[in-house]
């Protein structure tokens, strides 16, 4: 990404003072930021209905194995959801007497189409039904945005918003495109037949094997990295919604990871020439645990899930590759989904789809497959959303990247808990950048706690590029809501400025941090209190319409404030 910010344009600024100005105390309040991992619970019974009526005594709360206080505890019922729902479209006379459960919060749902391996049957279906799910179980007030993956780069098809319409067209648009079947599938089939037809007493049959696992060996590279930038979009994806409030659902719908790339030619390779090669045979799959390509993709992997694990994520897989007939979405992960006429399909495809499912089991969700009854079984996802209880704790110190083990365990016997299995701890800075990327997503009015300005200048032809121009922006924040550390004679504060944007063709990027520290001489306070800092860039844009998201973070509070504002450069 080139570098939208020129050397020597970052300045602070104290403005003249402002009339009304605050009580220098107001600057040296001492706040405490008191951290809360939110863990959302769904219980079920043996026949996997929801469970209603638990109280905080009902349930145990670990982390890493240790016993923690459920400091918060909130039991939300569909019922009780659906009954204020109601009254808030008209309003009873008289209110009933408050009921022991609560409404569920709206939620943030995700449809997100992995196209990578997916053949253009299973992906038609699969659309099909997100249509009518769509069409038919959104609750009023809950956010939805479509997102895709076509093999190359992530696109949002349709924006975070309440109204259905817009997923609706964005899910009908996708219908009339050919999803991303890449040709590493037909050439994985042609070199299975090439194994197959080898003939052994031929003299060249040495040969022709090392030739084959040669082919082998290209096919691997070519999946591992597909692998990295299919399981890189997805994180993407969870850095764009990092910042977003409440449970977020996603429905992921695809065919899964490779995370053992090409290991079924390898095996099916060995186990065809083992008898002509003898101990040269080194290439089965069972030999190759230490593959730098297999431990390339599964670090990914790995990684995709702790950038689940720190937010508040639910996945839902939606098993959307080759499968035979008459299979219901009921059926279970472990179930064979594909036709046993291809032991190397098999082999790949129920690999791909155990990736998937081991995400929404780590996060708490479900793992369902594409079938014609598809949109009726999501309503035991629309179901997780309203009937859940919540148990807050207060974990011990903040440790950045610290991966904390989960666990819920049930006082009444016979019941079953639906949770997401770790939390990953993210910094202030990560915060911070996460919310600055979510205010984009929304059209909402974003939290601005330090009651942060955004003011976009005229733009300006750039000196050395005809296609660009340089846009200045000056971001100001009234010191008053700053929090300045007492140090001998002055007085210390550090605020990171945080910036995206939202591009013309609905891409988003997420610009460098640029902290600013600087201290205020005691003697100045209180002048300085009334007053604002100001933090001054300029942005190398082409022209088109843009979207700025800016996030402040006071460091030494822990409060994050965000603002965002149009920028729009002409043509020239």
């Amino acid at each position: 990404m080139r570098n939208l910010f020129p050397a020597g344009l970052v300045a602070l600024l104290f403005a003249l003072p402002a009339a009304g100005q605050q009580d220098p105390a107001a600057s040296f309040l001492e706040s405490v930021e008191v951290r809360v991992i939110d863990v959302d619970v769904v219980v079920l019974d043996a026949d996997g209905r929801p469970v209603r009526g638990l109280t905080r005594d009902d349930f145990e709360l670990f982390e890493d194995g240790r016993a923690v206080e459920i400091a918060n505890f909130l039991a939300y019922d569909e019922e009780v959801t659906v009954s204020a729902a109601a009254d808030a479209a008209s309003p009873a006379p008289a209110a009933p007497p408050a009921p022991p459960a609560n409404a569920a919060p709206s939620a943030t749902w995700v449809l997100y189409l992995d196209q990578e391996r997916l053949e253009q049957g299973p992906r038609l279906e699969v659309l099909r039904q997100l249509s009518v799910f769509v069409r038919d179980s959104m609750r009023p007030g809950d956010r939805l945005m479509v997102a895709t993956y076509d093999g190359g780069s992530l696109r949002v098809e349709s924006p975070l918003g309440t109204e259905v319409a817009p997923a609706l067209a964005a899910l009908d648009g996708l219908t009339r495109k050919r999803g991303n079947v890449s040709s590493t599938e037909s050439r994985r089939s042609f070199v299975q037949r090439q194994i197959l037809t080898v003939d052994l007493t031929s003299r060249t049959a040495a040969d022709e094997a090392q030739a084959i696992l040669g082919e082998i060996e290209q096919i691997a590279d070519e999946e591992t990295l597909r692998g990295r930038q299919q399981v890189g979009a997805a994180r993407d994806l969870l850095a764009l919604l990092a910042g977003l409030e409440g449970r977020v659902a996603i429905l992921y719908a695809g065919a899964g990871y490779e995370s053992r790339p090409a290991a079924a030619l390898y095996d099916l390779w060995s186990s065809k020439f083992a008898a002509l090669l003898g101990p040269l045979t080194t290439a089965g799959a069972s030999s190759r645990e230490l593959d730098p390509r297999w431990i390339e993709v599964q670090a990914e992997y790995r990684r995709l899930m702790e950038a689940a694990n720190a937010g508040r994520f639910t996945f839902y897989a939606l098993l959307a590759g080759r499968r035979g007939p008459d299979i219901s979405a009921e059926t279970p992960r472990d179930s064979s989904l594909v036709s046993a006429t291809s032991a190397i399909g098999a082999s790949s495809d129920l690999a791909q789809a155990s990736s998937l499912a081991g995400l929404a089991d780590e996060t708490g969700g479900r793992t369902l497959v594409s079938a014609p009854d598809l949109a009726r079984r999501l309503e035991t996802v629309r179901r997780d959303l309203v009937t859940y209880y919540s148990l807050g704790y207060q974990p011990e110190g903040e440790e950045p990247g610290r991966r904390r083990r989960l666990e819920v365990r049930l006082r009444p016997p016979g019941l079953r808990a639906q949770v997401r299995r770790s939390a990953t701890d993210s910094s202030g800075e990560e915060r911070a950048a996460a919310a600055t990327v979510a205010s984009l997503l929304s059209d909402s009015e974003p939290q601005n706690a330090l009651g942060v300005t955004v003011e976009v200048g005229t733009p300006a032809p750039a000196a050395n590029k005809r296609s660009e121009a340089l846009v200045p922006v000056v971001v100001r924040v009234p010191l008053a809501q700053v929090s300045l550390l007492p140090e001998a004679a002055r007085h210390r504060a550090r605020l990171v400025f945080h910036f995206a944007i939202q591009d013309p063709d609905g891409g988003y990027r997420r610009l460098e941090a640029k902290p600013l520290e600087f201290e205020v001489p005691n003697d100045k306070v209180g002048v300085a209190v009334g007053q604002h800092v100001s933090f001054r860039i300029e942005l190398a844009l082409a022209p088109g319409r843009y979207r700025l998201g800016v996030g402040v973070l006071d460091e030494l509070a822990g409060t994050v404030a965000i603002q965002t504002a149009p920028v729009e450069v002409a043509k020239r």
